[in-house]
This record gives structure tokens, sequence and C-alpha cells, in this order.
């Protein structure tokens, strides 16, 4: 008889262009050994799907019978986090009063279990929280026979966390094949010049390409109403609902109203909003900015973190 699952992971929509990340999160996958895996990126960037994918592989299902998902959204405390995987693994309310983390971590150790925290930058990025979720990270990953993984909106790895190497890339955008495949295989035809137009326009983030694909399907507009839209009202055009489901803007404001952003780093995201192709790191251009913006490395280095901006290697 096999353990009870806890939490039925779903299965996900089809996936194009992750293999490699699969790959590497797969590679990570050793028998005797704690798996540690943190997917990070901006927002709309497909972490939440490459999470889903992996767990619904076989090699991930066959290692851990029992798979529990929390979600850290609109979690103020450690102490909701705790109640809510009590909850879920079946600890009884009369006992949750004390040792509640204890009595987790032990509940825990008794199956081979995967645990999946998603959002966790909503109980880590709060300077008066960031502690107290690292040091319950490192309790995690201490379990030899459980498996963690947390989605992160941004771009750093929390603390107390030996995570193995490689690290996995921030998520990248899609290349524009990857795009065009996610387009047909929602919508269930070939797109046309204005859909490509469209495609390139949202730079490869999944988010977008799901939005315009589903409004193409569902006939809310042809494809070239829709980019003559965008043309004029640009990602206004992808607010289709009042969710962080259905608008690409109230995802993008979860970093923008991230407790890390000061107001250097909004001041240079003003600046960066009029030069669309960025800004070259050379250092004259540094230099004149640094007059307007006192602290531009460190305004540079939030945005950087709650994966607003890219610093383009090449």
């Amino acid at each position: 008889v096999l353990p009870p699952p806890w939490t039925l992971i779903p299965i996900p929509a089809p996936m194009f262009g992750r293999d490699n990340e699969l790959k590497d999160m797969l590679s990570h996958l050793m028998p005797n050994k704690p798996l540690c895996i943190a997917i990070l990126g901006p927002g709309g960037m497909g972490k939440t799907t490459l999470a889903l994918h992996f767990l619904n592989t076989g090699n991930v299902t066959n290692a851990y019978h029992s798979q529990l998902f929390i979600s850290c959204k609109g979690r103020n405390s450690l102490d909701e986090l705790l109640l809510d995987i009590a909850e879920q693994v079946g600890i009884p309310s009369e006992q949750r009063k004390e040792y509640l983390q204890n009595q987790i971590l032990g509940a825990l150790k008794k199956l081979p279990t995967i645990i999946w925290l998603d959002n966790l930058e909503t109980l880590w990025e709060p300077v008066t929280l960031c502690t107290i979720t690292e040091d319950f990270l490192n309790h995690l990953s201490s379990i030899q026979t459980l498996g963690f993984i947390v989605t992160i909106q941004g771009n750093q790895w929390p603390n107390g966390v030996t995570w193995p190497q490689p690290l996995l890339k921030l998520l990248p955008a899609l290349k524009i094949e990857s795009s065009l495949k996610t387009f047909e295989n929602i919508v269930g035809i070939q797109p046309d010049e204005n859909v490509q137009r469209l495609l390139k326009e949202v730079e490869g983030v999944p988010f977008a390409i799901t939005l315009i694909s589903n409004l193409i399907r569902d006939e809310a507009e042809s494809p070239e109403a829709l980019w003559s839209r965008w043309q004029k009202e640009k990602t206004k055009v992808l607010e289709t609902g009042q969710d962080r489901k259905s608008s690409l803007t109230i995802s993008i404001n979860l970093s923008f109203n991230s407790p890390r952003m000061t107001e250097d780093a909004r001041e240079l995201l003003y600046l960066l909003s009029f030069l669309p192709d960025g800004f070259s790191n050379r250092n004259q251009m540094l230099e004149d900015i640094q007059r307007y913006i006192l602290q531009f490395r460190q305004a540079l280095t939030v945005l950087k973190s709650v994966a607003l901006v890219e610093i383009d290697q090449q």
C-alpha cells in the first residue's frame, strides 16, 4: 500500500523550449541525497509550468510517492506557512499549538516526500522574515529522504541551503521557434504575419504568449485587430482579467512592489522604460547615469534581484 500522495499535482499543459532546464533539474535527482532545487526568474517566465513538468516525470514520481504543494502567496509569516503544511500532512489541530515546526519535520522524515514551495519570495524577501525562512529551508535540506523545490520571482538564491551545482540559471525567454510552437499548441492553427509580429514583441515571455494565444483561440479579437491595438496599448492588451493568472501587468507589479525595491531602483526603471534596447555598460554611459541617480549601482543590483532587468553579456 502506497503512502498518501497528500497533494495531487495537476498535469501541466505542454511545454516548449525548456528541455535543457528540465534535464538539469533531473540531473540533481540522486539516490540517498536530499533534492534541493530553486527555480528563479521574472514574473510570467514559466517557473510554475517547469516545476509541474518536473514533478510529473516518472523519475520523480518513482522516487517520491508523496508530493506536497504549498503556495506562499498571501502568507505573512512562517507560522501561517507551517499551519498550511500541518493541515496537509495531517497534524491534528489540537496538536498544533506547540513545537509545530518540529512536528512537521518529523512527519516529513517518515515518507519519501517532495515539497514544493511556490512564490517563496513572499516569505523570504521581507527583512523581518528572511532569516527565519532561511532557517526553515535549512532544516528541510537536512532531511535525506526529502526533496524540495522553491519557485522565486527574482534572481537570488536563499541562504541556509547548500544548493547543488550546477545551479539552475535564471529562466531565459523562449526562442521564437518555441513561442510559435506554444501558440500552435493552444490555438491549433499556423500563426500568420500579425501573430508572428505579436510574438516577437512579447520577447519570449511564456505568460504573455499564452494570453495572446487565448485571446485569438477564443476569438476575442482577430490577429490583425490585436496587432493594431498592441501598437497603441502594448501590454494593456494582455489585461484580460483581475487576477495574476490573467494579467501580465499584475504579475510584473509583484516585482515592482517587492520589499526590496528602493526609490533609486524605481527611478532607474523609469529611465530604462525610455530605452527599449537598454543601455551600454561603457564607463562614460554609467558616469552619465550616476549624475542623475547617485546610488545607481545599488539600484541596478536591486532591479536584477527582483528580475526586472537583465544583463546581456554579449
